[in-house]
């Protein structure tokens, strides 16, 4: 449910961008911290849908008996996995690029599941949680961007902001 939200509030943000923007841009405009943004980018591709990924593109896929989607996610989006990106990275005279083929001998440090068997539900209930306080927080936001200006204005008195306030929530 949360996950379909912000599935389409992105939406909604790119469209309101012009159907097309940078990462850095859309991410600044959404207000995401970045491992949710690049979760709900990643999971735009309807389910079922057949396609080409583009050239700049790359499939990822995971060992379903050894890693879980949570873990895989935070491990990739590491600070140590991203330099080892970084170190393998090549700089063409138009766009960087990684080696694809190569990619599978990436090092990638993943905690052992025997060891913390319940690792996976602890990330995705906390990505939840972060997401869940993201999405108040834009609602209060816009509570805040709808009511301040007119109360300050003296157009709006605070006893006649309580029906904007249940419209907003």
């Amino acid at each position: 449910m949360v996950r379909e939200a912000l599935r389409e509030r992105f939406l909604e943000v790119l469209k309101d961008l012009g159907g097309s923007a940078g990462n850095g841009r859309l991410r600044d405009a959404l207000g995401w911290q970045e491992e949710t943004y690049w979760s709900v980018q990643a999971a735009l591709i309807p389910q079922g849908l057949r396609c080409c990924l583009g050239r700049r593109m790359g499939l990822l896929r995971r060992h379903r008996d050894r890693v879980a989607p949570a873990v895989l996610v935070r491990a990739y989006l590491s600070a140590d996995f991203q330099e080892v990106i970084r170190k393998h990275t090549i700089h063409g005279a138009t766009v960087e690029r990684i080696p694809l083929k190569d990619m599978g001998d990436f090092p990638i440090r993943l905690p052992d599941p025997n060891q913390h068997p319940g690792l996976a539900d602890q990330l995705t209930a906390l990505r939840d949680l972060v997401e869940a306080n993201q999405s108040e927080s834009a609602m209060l936001a816009a509570t805040r961007d709808l009511l301040f200006p007119r109360l300050m204005s003296g157009e709006l008195r605070a006893k006649d902001a309580e029906p904007l306030v249940a419209e907003v929530a």
